[in-house]
């Protein structure tokens, strides 16, 4: 028995298509493109399958979704509803005509199940959007990949890696069980893993990374604004590499490893290398740092 969710895409008004009709449910492969302004919304729920978004040349946001099947699925199973909202259109991949398409910001699309035993079908969209536009994507199982979409980003897989490169606003990413890259960013992140990896490279903090089991390896340019930051893993090495003006409130603790920092530190307190609360610097927001197993090092960004 499978568990399906529907897909569900934000983008803006599609000439010819009912906001509420189902369409190419007998394509294999399914496409339309549409004009998406800066600031405007693009939002793709994949229920099963890679998303890949990159940057258009233009003004308008092309889509190609691509159904694949076995074990006595059939394309047939899967169509497109497109919905239009105020912030710009939804389109989703559903299983049923009777299937809701919401635009609601918490909306996962609704779980159900296969029944006859067969293998629940994939699909996998293709995305290129305009300079600027809030990309929201998820998948409940497969790759998500967005490379210079601009504007702020906001990624999530259950089961899958997430690599997010050349972001102006926040970043949001998040995968049950996969590695989690965020590079080139301009802005905050988040960034959280059930067991994986974190790699953050950003030019501007703040930055959260979280992880079950995996390194975290984090590196800011510079803080705009003071803010709290945590980091944590069940398991792995945690290396911050923060300006050299840096200044924080820092709560360290590791169950197995060492605590060091190439920045000025007072220690309060008996000085253990496990645990240490101090003052980074001059001081400032809380910084929270631990890792079950493993080092904590606090670099100055080169």
């Amino acid at each position: 028995m499978k568990t399906l969710i529907r897909a569900c895409l934000l983008l803006s008004a599609t000439a010819g298509i009912s906001s509420a009709q189902v369409v190419g449910r007998s394509d294999a492969t399914w496409s339309t493109r549409a004009a998406l302004s800066s600031g405007q919304q693009l939002r793709i729920t994949s229920p099963n399958g890679a998303i890949t978004i990159t940057q258009a040349t233009g003004s308008e946001v092309e889509v190609q979704a691509e159904k694949r099947t076995d074990r006595g699925a059939r394309i047939e199973d899967i169509g497109f509803m497109v919905r239009k909202s105020s912030q710009g259109l939804a389109i989703c991949a559903v299983y049923s005509d009777g299937d809701d398409c919401s635009l609601e910001e918490g909306y996962h699309g609704e779980r159900r199940s296969w029944r006859d035993g067969s293998s629940s079908p994939r699909v996998s969209f293709t995305v290129r959007v305009p300079k600027g536009v809030l990309v929201m994507a998820q998948t409940g199982n497969g790759d998500v990949a967005i490379n210079g979409s601009g504007g702020d980003v906001n990624a999530n897989t259950g089961n899958g890696r997430v690599m997010i490169t050349g972001t102006t606003g926040r970043v949001t990413a998040h995968t049950g069980n996969g590695r989690v890259t965020v590079e080139d960013a301009h802005g905050p992140v988040e960034a959280t893993t059930g067991n994986g990896a974190v790699r953050v490279v950003t030019s501007n903090g703040p930055v959260t990374a979280r992880s079950g089991n995996g390194d975290i390896d984090v590196s800011m340019d510079r803080m705009d604004r003071a803010a709290e930051m945590s980091f944590s893993t069940g398991s792995g090495r945690i290396v911050l590499s923060v300006p050299a003006n840096f200044g924080a409130e820092l709560e360290g603790t590791t169950g197995n490893g060492e605590i060091s920092s190439e920045l000025p530190m007072r220690v309060e307190g008996r000085i253990n290398p496990r645990r240490i609360r101090g003052t980074l610097g001059g001081g400032g927001e809380r910084l929270a740092v631990s890792t079950g197993n493993g080092d904590i090092e606090i670099r100055k960004a080169r």
